[in-house]
């Protein structure tokens, strides 16, 4: 299916998985029955049945072959394993990785991938469920890393480490895109700023954490010195006294995206209205026009 992606393929293919889940299930079934008695909780693990359909299970789990891409069929445990071992070599030895709607993997998985990524320009994790078993993967980065462009987990539930972070940030002078995630404090997101002035797309995190004056002044200073930033976004929770941050890189903007944000009208039209050169606006309805 994957040589030949056609609509009609597709079908066949939907068609396929279907008629499979319902052999599944048929099959779950039978075993069940023939058990006679109530599966796990009440001892069926050491039953042969049980062992059967386990084995089966695990069964759907491997590759059984694989099509290299001169169209030869490889079937050895050997031949597979070094087919796939060179296809994600060369998949992360690519400058552009972008995981879209990806699940089943953690936190370890990026770190995986991290390590493996010496000449990475573009990391960006879209819509992608993953496990949290650590903020530290942005540590495995390579030192010698300089040539991040573009950086995107806003979709992450987990908290990063703000040290790995900032590192990566001040060995990364090309980077214009950075969008980061609701974990992501208003108070780290200043330091982060002044690491980045070059940015031209900012996916901030949330932006309802209480500061002092003086975080606040730092924070406003910061935004002021993104003179090429083009587009904004993230903005979760923000509070009103906030808002006046923005003004400084409203001008310059031809891209704002409130859907997380809680504006209410006033301060919505008061933001929009020194956006003089955009081009391109999101807004919740539900979230940002209360009065």
């Amino acid at each position: 299916m994957l040589a030949d992606p056609t609509t009609d393929n597709a079908s066949f293919e939907l068609q396929a998985l279907s008629a499979w889940e319902e052999l599944l299930a048929a099959e779950t079934a039978f075993f069940y029955q023939r058990s006679r008695i109530t599966w796990l909780s009440l001892g069926d693990g050491n039953s042969r049945l049980f062992h059967r359909y386990d084995a089966s299970h695990q069964a759907l789990n491997h590759i059984h072959y694989l099509i290299s891409d001169s169209g030869e069929r490889i079937e050895s445990q050997e031949g597979i394993q070094q087919l796939c071992v060179n296809y994600f070599s060369d998949l992360l030895g690519s400058p552009v990785l972008v995981l879209t709607s990806c699940e089943g993997f953690s936190t370890d998985g990026l770190a995986a991938i991290a390590v493996a990524c010496r000449n990475l320009r573009e990391l960006e994790l879209r819509e992608c469920i993953v496990e949290d078993i650590g903020g530290d993967w942005l540590s495995y980065f390579p030192e010698t890393l300089t040539s991040l462009v573009s950086l995107d987990f806003s979709c992450l539930d987990s908290e990063v480490k703000l040290s790995d972070l900032e590192r990566l940030l001040s060995r990364s002078p090309n980077l214009k895109s950075l969008k980061l995630n609701r974990a992501v404090s208003l108070d780290a997101l200043g330091s982060l700023l002044r690491l980045a002035p070059q940015l031209v797309e900012l996916g901030t995190g949330s932006f309802s954490d209480k500061l002092d004056q003086e975080a606040v002044a730092k924070l406003s200073q910061a935004f002021s010195e993104l003179k090429e930033l083009k587009s904004l976004s993230g903005l979760w929770d923000v509070l009103p006294e906030y808002i006046p941050l923005l003004y400084s890189v409203c001008p310059g903007l031809t891209s704002l995206n409130l859907s997380y944000a809680t504006v209410q009208m006033s301060d919505l039209v008061e933001l929009i209205t020194r956006c003089s050169n955009l081009q391109k606006l999101w807004v919740s309805i539900m979230h940002s026009c209360y009065l």
